[in-house]
């Protein structure tokens, strides 16, 4: 019996749910079917900006290699961020920046109407909102229990969550009879004392688009969506800081968000591809659509209402 009991007693202590180590901040890419559906997330601010989200509008995008991405082994979507985004630049930065978007337009200029131009270059906007995830429930119903309670960064390939963000604390206003004293409640710049919540549901239909609301939810007599009291860990707050710079990542710069090295290499691309395509040879993009992005929702120039996704809805993931 007392070996029973031992047995019993070592298995519990190894099967009980260990501390959570958290290594760093999660991106989930809501361009990614596997990833859409519903998220609960409490916020938390830019470190840099001060605000609770980040609008990307107009990212630059080309599909190549470059060598401090697995060393060039891999193909990847490179971006290239509005110039206010890199924060102060040199003169000789700037200078370059300039001289690659000038390269980049012209790459997509001379493709003119080539089939699959979209899997190559494209224009994005992108909303960016970073919190502590208190749920997460997928398009077919799955709930990601590994993701809750962790720091992540949400990456929308869409204006649209930020717009229809500003509805919803507009219409959460006026129902409140014109009181704001609830929205701290939601977006605190501290990690105790908050009562409530965002819920973002995000999603593709088959037509251009996304569909997309976002609503609110508050501790209640019945439930409590958020713990006021003990707030969030430490370990889990301290990995938020500048949403761009965790949006970029491994293209950051070693001291800044622009990175001298890619641009120069993208200048080199940009200019070969230009010589490839005066001389009537360019890529091949007419036979494979690498990239399994769907042509309905295609698109050059960033608009308001059509939006590339990474992979068009089919959970292929080349990084994005």
């Amino acid at each position: 019996m007392s070996d029973f009991i031992d047995d019993f007693l070592a298995g519990l202590e190894e099967d009980k749910q260990q501390p959570r180590q958290f290594e760093g901040v999660e991106k989930i890419l809501m361009s990614s079917r596997d990833n859409q559906g519903t998220i609960v997330v409490a916020p938390f601010m830019d470190t840099n900006t001060k605000k609770f989200y980040q609008l990307i509008n107009g990212c630059r995008e080309y599909r190549t290699t470059l060598t401090n991405f697995k060393d060039g082994a891999d193909e990847v979507w490179v971006k290239i961020l509005p110039k206010d985004l890199y924060g102060e630049l040199s003169e000789a930065q700037s200078k370059l920046y300039d001289e690659v978007i000038d390269l980049f337009d012209q790459v997509e200029e001379e493709l003119g109407d080539i089939s699959n131009k979209w899997s190559m270059i494209r224009w994005r906007s992108y909303s960016l909102f970073q919190g502590v995830i208190i749920n997460h429930i997928g398009i077919d119903g799955t709930k990601f229990k590994d993701r809750i309670g962790k720091p992540a960064l949400l990456i929308f390939p869409s204006r649209q969550p930020i717009n229809e963000l500003a509805s919803a604390i507009k219409s959460k206003v006026v129902a409140m009879n014109n009181s704001k004293e609830w929205i701290p409640a939601v977006f605190s710049p501290n990690s105790k004392g908050r009562e409530g919540v965002i819920t973002i549901t995000f999603s593709k239909p088959d037509s251009p688009g996304y569909d997309c609301n976002v609503g609110f939810e508050f501790n209640s007599a019945y439930a409590k969506v958020v713990d006021p009291e003990n707030g969030f860990p430490d370990e889990v707050v301290n990995k938020f800081g500048d949403l761009v710079d965790e949006f970029l990542g491994w293209q950051n710069g070693p001291n800044s968000k622009f990175n001298d090295n890619n641009f120069n290499e993208l200048k080199k691309i940009f200019t070969v591809e230009l010589k490839r395509l005066s001389v009537g040879n360019p890529k091949s993009i007419e036979t494979e659509n690498k990239n399994g992005v769907d042509p309905m929702i295609s698109s050059s120039k960033p608009t308001d209402n059509v939006n590339v996704t990474t992979d068009g809805g089919t959970g292929v993931n080349l990084p994005f």
